[in-house]
């Protein structure tokens, strides 16, 4: 890189000038061989983007070129590239369009960079990166060599075959597998010889050493070339080029293969016709070729054929041989087979068939069979099921029984398959398996499908399904319900199993179907004298049979699947006989006595019982199934039971038994007779009053009623209650009485208010006394013994009473509102709580207001204007009491109580936080650290007086410490003089979020009780956080190491010198910059960049990669400057870091200074903290007159008392001082002029001669009055004018002194004395003023004074203050306070803005307007205007009231469906609440008819649902909508109209596809007469 530089002399300045010759300038011609350097670029696609390649234009290249650079979508690909390296580079890229071009680096700098062609490349999505990666515009880590070792790539195996004289064909193939990550990208065929016709076309063509080669590029084999000389040799051979899937590098692994010369042609070949090759038929995992030639050709000359077998020649056959059997063919292979025919026996020349492919598939998954029952009897069933990938391929299944085909089943498209082998014999095990089975096919074209099967399923050894055999019945019981028959277990055989069994009546089914656990049933409906034969018929799991219904007759064709057992005939007579009569008698509490009338002598004996049982049950003891038994002989009529328990309910049965023996089998079995159940129970205690009723209740007595005792067989004899209080701390003490036992009503006394009792009342009996040996209920204890006997119920209840709200919480409190929280009121028993009401009051005078709420609230807040003080807060709360014991819905016999609790709140004003925020700049980092730097913010600030209307407050502020914030996280103090800190062990490439926190607290000393102010939180500091700076940390592998900046002055620069120069683009200092990196090897140079706060505009500069400081001329001083570094690399990448924040200091800002008050010996002056700009302020000093007055004031002091004489002038000024020698001082404030005139009444004038204010002559006689006339501009200005007062020659100046009464401000006005009149300018509307002119001698004593003046200025009145009082879903109510006006101007109405567009206008009495109709969740914003006398003078707008009109808005409905089907599908939007809390129900669609206004309801659905489909709706229009419930709601989205039926057209069914949107039902628009055209969604209510 050269500079050039051009100077400019002036000759005319010589003396002694050389003549001046003529010059010419000629354009030369700038040759360079670069050009013929720049290669044009092509590609072949792979699979996983392209190989770009090109070729080398001239040998000398590398003398004119340093290097290649790919460029992929105007990118840098990859690495530099030499000139010298073979142009073949793999790209991947990801699918989509690309832009591909190489640029030609020169080797010299100066020389222009060259591009070649540009290539547009379009990778589909299934090639192309996987998983849509992005570019790496890098290379990979991983080079392909390392992936793909030399030694162990596959090397190309060529064959080439003579196709014609002039043809070939090349074809080759792998001598081993590709490993899984490695793919080919390029195969080159290269062909060398010495004679290439000139319109042969390659890839790429090299004529070098007198010889000829041509190459192709290819992705895959075979490859036929022509055009070739029969008469010349050649040398082929074939290279393969291999890449990585994980590698991105640009360079290959490559192999070739053994180099394969063609032979000259042979001249009997070519009157050999190439085989007809064809396919005679095809087999299991075989295909049989056959092949002919041409009958023109003489077949002597035919020597022999050779088959090809995938491109390699694997036998030779006879030339008789015409066909060739393929056989264990492997699975899952391509097999491409040729035959060749040849007239020599070395097979020399040969010529080859076309080639037919053999493709056997993938040998199928073998199936996995399961057995099933078996649905027909005597077979057996199996079930498989076939993979979803293999569904497409297998075409059938083979079954085979013990070894043998069985049956196909064919797959037809079905995935699941079930198969029978019926009629098989019993008890016979069989072996089952299958195979699946992949037909042959004709694929297309020469390619041809064999057959395959699967290995074999799973054997299975199976025997058929054969149903059990019913076993013989037999006679257990008979009897008048019917006859009980019992069996026995059939046998079961294989895999049927026994489900229950079915009974035959006389050949037809009872319907009965019984458990196999249940062998036995009773068969009842019997007709006595009838003969009946029954069979047991067993019921299997095996499916398919047909069940037995009720009367079903039994078919052994139909009902093949059950085989029935013999017949059992039975003959249903003889009955036995049973007593007539069967009765209870003296029952008691233990014993029980059972009768029953004899059977006559004169029945048959075979009816007589051989003797009687009596069956007893009790409820605990047994169950039915197993009563108690008590034998008796056939001659007794009644039997005693004793011992029998008490309260005990006892059933009994008398049965007379016979027995018998069956006519046939001989078996034995029992014939009965049962009488009627008897039931009886035994005497027990009564029963516990179901309900006990509190008829009223007091603070200290309650009356109760209750349900009577219920006996049962024991009676009560006396009735007691007992009760005591259930807490432990009330000392309590149990209180017995006894009342008579028919009693249903007691009292109880002597209670505890508020208290919980537990009362029992008792039932005596005698038999409680006789168990616990007691005579009489007088001898009974207090406590009684629990028993049985005695029945008891217990109760609880709570005695009247009530607790006032203990303590009223007071959360907040301050000018705004007033917070409060309290407890509600407890309530016991009858007291009843009313209602509350809440009362407050300034101590200190103020009127009472009181709110009265509702009896559940539990908080509440006053909002309204409070001024400053003590406030007492009084909760009445109201309660309803009780007197006596009538019945508690009387509230005749109650009184209303009222309970009180005060409490006392401190109302203050809390001085906002309005002082400048921090601002924290970043000035350095490195790997780990990062450094901060800041300026003290300014903490003086002025705000309105939160009391008094139209004054002001300023505020002071004292700095206590900062904190330093990291990502939300609160780290260590640091104290208020410090501006600047370390983060240290910072991480990298993380992100920090960093704020500086001030902690400040207000001057109160310095509000002169301005305002009332509590000491509770007053020395809590208030918190001031910082904008976020977020910083990103350097990268572990990022060439930046560390960059930091820092300020300083120009040592011989004062503050002084600045002002000298202002004009003068001078720099105040230099910044200096430093960097450090890991590596500057690959770094061609820096640029640093930099801009100013206050022009921004960027300048640079280039720094060499061996620096690594530079140095910034600063310009702007309180300004901050941005720098930021950009590295650029050798290959041009610019790597850009975080800017750095440099703030340059400067002077602090001028004071603000002000008038405090005045007296006749002194004036107090206050000032402001200035703003700083980096340098800290150390104290101030003030001037009077230009002069320093005192010594230099401390930092923390805003105040000064200065002494004074009356009628005197001062111009007073103040300055803060710094520790900067270069920067010592601040702008000097603004001049206070300060009058020391007295205000109350005036003084004789004191004139003085000298400064020292010593009296040299006083005049007795009485001042001159300066007349003055005031007139009013406007609110803001006044002209003053006193041009009828003539001046004296003493007359030096004169002085407006005005001071605003509101606030106390004092200032004045000079005037120069060639005029007398003067505007003031500045004064605020509605503050009143008093103004008075004074003239001044040279020493600024008075001369002369005018009477002083007060005047109220005219200000537009307050905004008012809005506030919401009512708010509905139909309307919205809002309130104001009568806006305050000043002097002449009154209000006279107001204005009502909805969303910033005028809705009403209302009268000056008219406090309160009404909204309704509004839109539900839409966001309304109203603002009221106050209208004065003055048309020209409003009040500003008051406060906006936000707020979301209450209710629900519907989403978008609207119809889904084409039209075209019958039903209508339908989706809606969820809907919008304005609650948030409210809980969204449901929703239901209706229909209307539009012709017949027929209305359907189509279903309701959940709150989770946003799609219905509507069915059966008929021909006809209709108007269709979606209902909403909500919890509080139920609204409608507008409906749509909808068109079912044929006649509906395409332009119809339209109309029902657009959105709807929200409507109320039953609603209607109102629009204001006086603002229609303003807002017309927006109804307006006027009323005071």
């Amino acid at each position: 890189m050269y500079e050039c530089f051009i100077l400019a002399v002036g000759f005319a300045s010589l003396p002694y000038r050389r003549p001046e010759v003529n010059r010419k300038i000629e354009s030369l011609p700038i040759t360079n061989g670069l050009r013929k350097s720049v290669p044009t670029i092509v590609y072949k696609r792979n699979p996983k983007g392209i190989t770009l390649f090109w070729k080398r234009k001239s040998p000398v290249m590398p003398d004119y070129v340093r290097s290649y650079r790919i460029m992929v979508d105007q990118e840098p690909y990859g690495k530099l590239i030499a000139p010298d390296v073979e142009p073949k580079f793999q790209i991947n890229l990801a699918p989509g369009r690309h832009k591909c071009q190489v640029e030609v680096i020169p080797k010299e700098n100066d020389d222009e960079v060259f591009k070649t062609n540009t290539l547009t490349i379009d990778i589909l999505p299934e090639s192309g990166l996987k998983y849509e990666r992005t570019q790496q515009r890098e290379p990979s880590d991983i080079p392909v060599n390392s992936v793909l070792k030399q030694t162990d790539a596959p090397i190309p195996k060529l064959n080439v075959q003579t196709i014609s004289p002039s043809s070939i064909r090349a074809q080759w193939y792998l001598d081993r597998a590709l490993p899984t990550n490695v793919f080919v990208a390029l195969f080159e065929l290269h062909i060398r010889g010495q004679n290439f016709p000139d319109h042969m076309r390659s890839d790429e063509k090299i004529e070098k050493d007198g010889y000829i080669e041509h190459a192709w590029y290819v992705v895959s084999a075979p490859l036929e070339i022509q055009g070739i000389s029969e008469e010349q040799d050649y040398i082929i051979f074939v290279r393969a080029l291999f890449h990585a899937y994980e590698s991105n590098d640009l360079n290959y692994v490559s192999t070739t293969s053994t180099e394969v010369i063609t032979q000259n042609y042979h001249g009997f070949i070519e009157l050999l016709t190439r085989p007809l090759l064809k396919v005679a038929s095809i087999g299991l995992q075989l295909a049989t070729l056959s092949w002919v030639l041409d009958s023109s050709v003489d077949q002597t000359l035919v020597k022999g054929y050779r088959i090809f077998l995938n491109s390699k020649p694997t036998e030779i056959l006879l030339p008789n041989q015409h066909e060739y059997e393929l056989r264990n063919l492997k699975p899952g292979t391509s097999n491409e087979i040729q035959v060749s025919v040849t007239a020599d026996p070395d097979f020399v020349a040969e010529k080859t068939s076309e080639p037919i492919r053999i493709i056997c598939p993938q040998r199928p998954q073998a199936p996995t069979i399961q057995a099933m029952e078996a649905e027909k009897p005597f077979s057996i069933q199996i079930q498989w099921t076939m993979n979803k990938d293999e569904q497409d391929v297998i075409t059938s299944f083979k079954t085979f029984l013990d070894g043998k085909l069985h049956g196909v089943v064919e797959t037809n498209g079905r995935q699941s398959f079930k198969y029978d082998f019926l009629k098989l014999k019993s008890e016979q095990t069989y072996t089952i398996y299958i195979k699946s089975f992949i037909e042959q096919a004709k694929l297309g074209g020469y390619s041809y499908q064999c057959e395959i099967e699967s290995n074999a399923s799973n054997e299975l050894s199976l025997k058929c399904a054969t149903p059990p055999k019913g076993t013989m019945p037999r006679i257990e019981r008979m009897d008048s319900n019917g006859i009980a028959i019992v069996w026995d277990p059939p046998t079961e055989y294989g895999d049927v199993r026994l489900t229950r069994y079915e009974i035959l009546q006389n050949g037809r089914s009872l319907g009965k179907s019984l458990p196999i656990d249940k062998q036995q049933v009773l068969i009842n409906d019997l007709e006595i004298g009838n003969r009946y034969s029954f069979q047991v018929v067993p019921i299997t799991n095996q499916p398919g049979g047909i069940l037995l219904r009720k009367g079903d007759e039994y078919d052994s064709d139909r009902h093949s699947h059950y085989l029935p057992g013999p017949k059992l005939e039975v003959e249903y007579t003889d009955l036995v006989l049973l007593p007539k009569q069967f009765w209870i008698e003296n029952i008691t509490g233990h014993s029980v006595m059972i009768c029953w009338s004899p059977i006559g002598e004169s029945k048959s004996s075979s009816q007589q019982p051989d003797h009687y049982k009596l069956l007893i049950w009790n409820d605990s003891d047994s169950t039915s199934d197993k009563p108690m038994v008590v034998e008796l002989p056939n001659d007794k009529t009644d039997a005693s039971l004793k011992n029998l328990r008490s309260k005990t309910i006892y059933k009994i049965q008398l049965e007379a038994v016979k027995r018998r023996r069956h006519q046939i089998s001989n078996d034995s079995y029992v014939v009965s007779a049962k009488s009627e159940i008897l039931t009886c129970e035994t005497g027990r205690p009564p029963d516990v009053p179901s309900n006990i009723y509190r008829i009223a209740c007091t603070n200290t007595h309650a009356r109760f009623s209750f349900d009577a005792f219920t006996e049962h067989n024991a009676e009560i004899i006396a009735l007691r209650v007992n009760y005591k209080p259930t807490s432990t701390e009330t000392n309590p003490r149990e209180i017995s009485m006894d009342i008579p036992p028919d009693s249903t009503e007691f009292i109880l006394s002597n209670l505890i208010e508020r208290t919980e009792y537990e009362a029992t009342i008792y039932a005596l009996t005698e038999e409680y006394l006789n168990e616990k040996h007691y005579q009489d209920v007088s001898r009974l204890p207090l406590k009684l013994e629990p028993s049985d006997w005695l029945s008891n119920k217990s109760f609880q209840f709570q005695t009247s009473g009530c607790e006032p709200v203990s303590k009223i919480n007071i959360k907040r409190a301050n000018t705004e509102l007033i917070e409060l929280e309290w407890t509600l009121p407890k309530v016991y028993g009858s007291t009843k709580y009313i209602s509350q009401v809440l009362r407050w009051k300034l101590e200190h005078g103020g009127e009472e207001h009181s709110i009265k709420l509702d009896r559940n609230t539990k908080q509440y807040t006053v909002h309204e204007r409070l001024p400053s003080g003590s406030y007492k807060i009084s909760l009445d709360s109201y309660l309803s009491v009780k007197v006596n014991l009538e019945d508690d819905n009387d509230d005749t016999n109650r009184k209303e109580l009222r309970l009180t609790t005060t409490e006392t709140a401190s109302v203050r004003f809390h001085v906002p936080v309005t002082c400048e925020r921090p601002e924290i700049y970043l000035t350095g980092y490195t790997t780990d650290t990062i450094e901060l730097e800041w300026s003290k913010p300014n903490l003086f600030s002025i705000i309105d007086h939160p009391e008094k209307v139209n004054e002001q407050l300023r505020i002071h502020r004292r700095l206590l410490a900062y904190r330093v914030e990291i990502n939300g996280r609160q780290q260590n103090k640091l104290e208020g003089n410090q501006y600047k800190c370390t983060l240290a062990k910072c991480r990298p490439d993380e992100e920090y979020k960093v704020q500086l926190c001030a902690q400040t607290i207000v001057q109160y000393e310095y509000m002169d009780n301005m305002i009332t102010n509590g000491t509770d939180d007053s020395d809590e500091p208030d918190e001031l956080l910082s904008k976020p700076l977020s910083v990103r940390m350097l990268k572990s592998q990022d060439l930046l190491r560390s960059f930091q900046a820092n300020f300083e002055f120009n040592h011989n620069d004062s503050n002084e010198n600045i002002f000298r120069k202002q004009n003068e683009m001078k720099s105040l200092g230099k910044i200096n910059v430093k960097w450090e990196v890991s590596d500057s090897k690959n770094i061609l140079y820096y640029i640093l960049q930099w801009h100013s706060s206050k022009d921004l505009c960027i300048q640079q500069k280039i720094v060499k990669n061996d620096e690594t400081s530079s140095t910034i001329d600063a310009l702007d001083e309180k300004q901050r400057y941005s720098i930021g570094i950009i590295i650029v690399t050798d290959d041009n990448h610019r790597l850009s870091y975080e800017e750095l924040t440099i703030p340059i200091p400067g002077e602090p800002d001028a004071p603000n200074l002000w008038l405090v008050k005045t007296s006749d010996t002194s004036f107090t002056v206050e000032w402001s903290e200035p703003k700083l700009y980096g340098i800290p302020v150390i104290g101030f000093q003030l001037y009077i007159e230009g002069k320093k007055n005192g010594d230099i004031i401390q930092v923390n002091l805003r105040r000064a008392e200065i002494p004074s004489r009356i009628n005197r002038s001062y111009q007073v000024t103040v300055c803060a001082l710094t520790n900067n020698p270069l920067r010592s001082r601040s702008v000097m404030s603004a001049t206070l002029s300060v009058i020391t005139t007295p205000t109350t009444s005036l003084i004789p004038t004191i004139y003085y001669d000298n400064d020292d204010g010593n009296a040299t002559s006083f005049d007795r006689s009485v001042a001159r009055i300066i007349p003055l006339t005031i007139e009013s501009i406007n609110e803001e200005k006044l002209h003053i004018d006193w041009t009828s007062f003539l001046p004296t020659e003493e007359v030096r100046t004169y002085y407006i002194h005005y001071t605003c009464l509101n606030n106390g401000e004092v200032k004045s006005m000079k005037v120069a004395k060639r005029f007398r009149h003067s505007v003031l300018r500045g004064l605020r509307p509605g503050f009143t003023y008093g103004i008075s002119v004074m003239a001044v001698d040279k020493s600024n004593g008075v001369l002369y004074t005018s009477d002083k003046s007060t005047v109220q200025m005219n200000a537009p009145p307050n905004a008012p203050i809005v506030a919401i009082s009512e708010r509905t879903t139909d309307r919205v109510k809002l309130e104001w306070r009568p806006a305050a006006s000043y002097g002449e101007i009154t209000v006279v109405g107001y204005k009502i803005f909805v969303n910033n567009r005028l809705a009403a206008i209302l009268a000056h009495d008219q406090l309160s307007y009404t909204l309704t109709n509004g839109l539900p969740c839409d966001i309304y914003i109203v603002h009221v205007q106050a209208l004065s006398s003055d048309k020209n003078v409003l009040s500003p707008m008051s406060r906006g009231i936000k707020f979301a009109w209450p209710g629900v808005k519907p989403g978008a409905f609207k119809r889904i469906d084409d039209g075209q089907t019958g039903a209508v599908i339908v989706v809606w939007e969820n809907p919008q609440l304005e609650d948030e809390t409210e809980k969204l129900l449901g929703y239901r669609i209706r229909s209307e008819n539009v012709t017949t206004l027929a209305v359907r309801s189509h279903g309701e659905y959940d709150a989770a649902t946003n799609q219905a489909t509507i069915h059966n709706l008929t021909s006809g229009k209709y108007r269709l909508w979606l209902e909403i419930q909500t919890e509080n709601h139920c609204v409608c989205a507008r409906p749509i109209i909808i068109v079912s039926g044929r006649f509906g057209s395409l332009r119809n069914r339209a109309s029902s596809y657009d959105a709807s949107k929200c409507y109320i039902k039953n609603q209607r628009r109102f629009r204001s007469p006086a603002v229609n055209n303003m807002m017309p969604p927006i109804r307006h209510t006027q009323y005071s």
